[in-house]
């Protein structure tokens, strides 16, 4: 998701640009209101899409990539990485022997999208 968001962004500034997703669906996760409008923006903008591709080498020059029809080689300036993200964990052991209470929210919690992480804090600040 963030990838796509960062590809959007990217071509709406004029630049060429192309999505490299070993997926087979780009912004799966994202909402049903937001997608449609970011793969319109990506077919006014050109941008080129690969699905179920993996990023084999980058290159001074290149990205190699190899998708179930073969090989792909896409020329580029720069690149990219959206590889995904994970919840880091936060031991409260300290705190809690203190009597501190925390409430973990957001992709602290659970890595998900920007309206989990919006009601995590909502709920966590309305319980106290």
């Amino acid at each position: 998701l963030v990838g796509a968001e960062t590809a959007e962004y990217l071509a709406l500034r004029g630049n060429d640009v192309s999505i490299v997703e070993m997926m087979d669906t780009i912004a799966k996760e994202e909402s049903t209101t937001i997608r449609p409008e970011m793969m319109a923006d990506f077919e006014k903008h050109g941008v080129k899409q690969f699905t179920n591709t993996k990023v084999t080498e980058i290159t001074a020059t290149t990205v190699e990539a190899e998708t179930a029809e073969g090989k792909v080689s896409l020329p580029c300036d720069y690149v990219v990485f959206a590889v995904g993200a994970r919840s880091n964990a936060f031991d409260m052991t300290a705190l809690e022997e203190k009597n501190i209470h925390v409430q973990v929210v957001g992709d602290a919690n659970k890595v998900a999208d920007i309206n989990s992480a919006i009601e995590s804090g909502y709920l966590a600040a309305n319980a106290l």
